[in-house]
């Protein structure tokens, strides 16, 4: 899965790029715009937090997802002197929180041997 982490940014960063024209086209503009970045940032957080073993890990995992939709974002209202979309980076960020919690549900978490949890 670690793999396609990195493919999973080249593509989220090659379609935040593309013109606004493909974009419209594609349905990531207009009335899906926001259910779309929602789905796409579940996934994202389902793809970054997927086989970690803590919660802990996971959490950070999470929190570098968040910190790539914020670039993302950053990066696609840089060539066009947009401002960033501020509800975009929220909703990005919700998504992955639902990957998370997806992720913790199925999965559970594992509590490494010698920590504090296992003591009796």
């Amino acid at each position: 899965m670690r793999a396609i982490v990195p493919l999973w940014l080249i593509v989220l960063t090659l379609v935040s790029l593309m013109p606004d024209g493909i974009k419209y086209h594609l349905g990531t503009k207009g009335i899906l715009h926001y259910p779309m970045h929602l789905v796409t940032f579940v996934l994202t957080g389902v793809i970054f937090c997927w086989n970690l073993l803590s919660f802990r890990s996971r959490l950070v995992c999470a929190g570098v997802a968040c910190c790539a939709a914020w670039s993302l974002e950053f990066l696609e209202a840089l060539p066009h002197h947009n401002r960033i979309e501020w509800a975009d980076v929220l909703i990005d960020c919700l998504g992955v929180a639902i990957g998370l919690t997806i992720v913790t549900v199925l999965q559970g978490t594992k509590v490494p041997l010698g920590s504090y949890e296992n003591r009796n």
